[in-house]
């Protein structure tokens, strides 16, 4: 929405981030931590975020080699990644199985954050957008927006 701009994400907040990614880790051990991008101050309802992960975890995780020129590439090209498919052989795991993953993962965060996180530790928004709800206020949803390394 062109405009908008969302109150910044307060300590509370961040420790319910930080509370739903240690959750998050029990299932998949190879995430090491989160950090928000650059611009989500600019989305209503949703506060999208990178998972960082450890590529030789989720090597193991999948038992999945890693691919071969990750190195190289994290070096060269860094930025996030909008799926696992970089760090891991592409043969390894077929395109239903890696997005079955994603949906999988995708899913519990944002069941996790919805409703295991207590609410004092939720950012909440309060709706500009809808005719129907404007004035209301609303929980975010926490969305996996991509992946990097520490």
């Amino acid at each position: 929405m062109e405009g908008y701009t969302k109150d910044p994400i307060t300590p509370d907040e961040s420790k319910g981030i930080d509370f739903c990614i240690k959750i998050m880790k029990k299932k998949y051990p190879f995430i090491t931590g989160w950090r928000l991008i650059k611009d989500y101050r600019n989305w209503e309802g949703v506060l999208f975020i990178v998972l960082l992960i450890d590529p030789n975890r989720l090597s193991s995780y999948l038992d999945c080699p890693l691919y071969d020129n990750l190195s190289f590439s994290l070096k060269n090209y860094p930025r996030d990644y909008n799926t696992l498919n970089y760090f891991i052989d592409s043969e390894c795991l077929s395109y239903e199985e890696r997005k079955e993953i994603l949906d999988r993962m995708d899913e519990k965060i944002k069941t996790t954050y919805n409703t295991a996180i207590p609410d004092v530790f939720v950012k909440n928004y309060v709706s500009v957008s809808s005719k129907i709800t404007r004035g209301k206020t609303f929980k975010e949803t926490l969305i996996i927006s991509g992946f990097n390394v520490v």
